[in-house]
């Protein structure tokens, strides 16, 4: 027969590794709140330097290149549907029967 007397109980060990988790949360927690208080004010909307100013106008010239790349291509695709929908309605021959279909 095996005594366990001397080890504490398992829901004591339970409780201390809960408690030392949270402690590390937090302490994590608050020194990523202390680097971000630290950090410059500066983000991809609001360049900061030089470099940084020349890369966010090429960004908006690339975005502005895309957006009418995109636009040409949705005023393509309506114009194709418009123009098929409009050849589905194949006007009848001269002797009232319909012409047979295009055999492309």
């Amino acid at each position: 027969m095996i005594l366990r007397a001397a080890s504490p109980p398992r829901r004591a060990l339970v409780r201390q590794r809960a408690a030392a988790h949270v402690v590390v949360a937090a302490a994590t927690l608050a020194a990523t709140a202390c680097a971000y208080a630290a950090w410059p004010d500066q983000n991809a909307l609001r360049p900061a330097g030089i470099q940084a100013m020349r890369i966010a106008s090429l960004w908006h010239w690339t975005l502005l290149v895309c957006a009418l790349v995109f636009a040409a291509v949705l005023a393509a695709l309506a114009l194709a549907l418009w123009r098929r929908a409009r050849a589905g309605t194949v006007p009848p021959a001269e002797d009232g029967r319909p012409l047979p279909p295009d055999p492309r």
